[in-house]
């Protein structure tokens, strides 16, 4: 009698853990069904398309279709104390590469006429709105830097489907890093009333006497519903030295200046910033160099209401051991607010004009020693409250392997309390592993 050999054994028993995952496709929570939501699964069939061409050899094309971004790293968590939004990277594969091309900064303070965050990522939520496809080509062509950019996105959510097309072009002067360039970007939705900004403006950098750089730019907006106020002009210089860096800039901000696939922080502005850094390298006590900075920022409105303004001093010394220290002596501000400033949960500051003064210090313990201790305390008034902020990082090296621990007391308000944290890193070899323990958390207001 022949013997039969089972090629595929039988599954074994399912354990209670399969049992109880298993129930989860099977029973929704009432609040679920009551949507419309049924028990069961459904498979889920989808796919996309990246195509990169050399279309020359400094001249590429990149093509999408119905475009994933999985595997895109998340945004790292921030925590806004102040009223103005804030920038968060691009991480997404298609739009970085060669993002540079279309980089039209207005400032030094991260303002750009094009910001590829505003296409296919809800400017709310943050969350993914699906893209039909898109085409870009960027590179060099007889002597001009160029970028053109068309993307489509479908209908998600409260965002309507909308086409976005921008074009950049640059043109080298001198051989010194100069330039001359335009740019202008194109949206059209089936947002209505707003169904269309269209953006437009010419920028140039033109670099003298090798540590001088001159800076200009000059934008406008067209959005329906506005007649005025939608231009954006600015200059500045920059100079670097072995011994001083001095930068200066002025910019005028239309009430109705609206790039809305660039990142603005603020309008209705005139805004003007100057800063100028010390240097000195002194031959005692260890010190390779030492920096004294002092800014200010002035920026009222176009009616000439000072809206922000920002003065600050600060002392900065590099030892040749590794070991700094970077203190903001004062660092003293005037915010007006028009609108109320929720700044955490329930917590609300109230309409007015707040004046406050804070000081920082940091120092850093030798790095070429087996252990280093970080420091970081920051102190003072804050809106109507105080902002307190103190943290500890010190780390362990080994021959083969690296230990690190951190603690930190963040502010979470005025009057909302603090987060105290410790978090660990070890990297043994190339392994990294992070480990983050909630100390205590206190949410009690007054």
């Amino acid at each position: 009698m022949a013997q039969v050999t089972e090629k595929f054994p039988r599954p074994a028993p399912r354990t209670g853990k399969e049992e109880f995952f298993r129930s989860l496709f099977s029973h929704l929570p009432a609040t679920a069904t009551a949507s419309g939501l049924t028990p069961g699964t459904t498979a889920l069939y989808t796919g996309g398309v990246d195509i990169k061409i050399g279309l020359r050899s400094n001249l590429v094309a990149n093509l999408t279709a119905n475009t994933d971004f999985a595997d895109s790293d998340v945004d790292v968590q921030q925590f806004n104390l102040t009223p103005y939004k804030l920038f968060f990277p691009e991480k997404r594969q298609f739009f970085l590469e060669n993002a540079g091309v279309f980089d039209f900064a207005m400032g030094h303070g991260g303002d750009q006429l094009f910001f590829s965050r505003q296409i296919g990522i809800d400017p709310v939520t943050g969350q993914q709105v699906p893209i039909n496809g898109g085409a870009k080509i960027t590179g060099s062509l007889d002597g001009f830097e160029l970028g053109v950019m068309d993307v489509d996105t479908r209908s998600s959510g409260p965002n309507p489907g909308s086409n976005y097309a921008v074009l950049r072009v640059k043109r080298s002067l001198w051989g010194t890093g100069s330039y001359l360039g335009v740019m202008g970007v194109d949206k059209r939705s089936g947002n209505v009333p707003s169904n269309s900004n269209q953006t437009s403006g010419v920028d140039g950098r033109f670099v003298l006497f090798k540590n001088l750089v001159l800076n200009g730019y000059a934008a406008q907006t067209r959005t329906p519903g506005y007649s005025s106020g939608q231009t954006n002009l600015g200059a500045g210089l920059n100079f670097r030295s072995n011994w001083l860096d001095f930068e200066a800039e002025h910019r005028k901000i239309g009430p109705n200046f609206n790039p809305q696939v660039g990142f603005l922080e603020r309008t209705d502005c005139i805004c003007d910033f100057a800063d100028a850094t010390l240097k000195a390298r002194p031959e005692f006590a260890g010190v390779r160099e030492m920096q004294f900075e002092g800014f200010i920022f002035h920026a009222p409105d176009t009616h000439h209401a000072v809206q922000t303004q920002e003065w600050q001093t600060t002392f900065r010394a590099d030892f040749h051991n590794g070991s700094y220290t970077d203190d903001d002596i004062v660092d003293v501000f005037a915010q007006r607010l028009t609108l109320p400033f929720n700044i955490y949960k329930n917590v609300n500051i109230p309409v007015g004009i707040y004046n406050w003064t804070r000081h920082q210090f940091t120092y850093g313990t030798p790095q070429d020693r087996r252990l280093t201790v970080r420091f970081f305390e920051r102190f003072g008034s804050y809106y109507n409250g105080k902002l307190n902020e103190f943290r500890v990082r010190a780390g362990y090296r080994e021959r083969t392997s690296f230990f690190q621990c951190w603690a930190a007391v963040e502010p979470l308000s005025p009057s909302a309390g603090q987060r105290r944290l410790l978090r660990c890193v070890r990297r043994p070899g190339d392994r990294l592993c992070v480990f983050q323990v909630p100390l205590s958390f206190d949410d009690s207001s007054g």
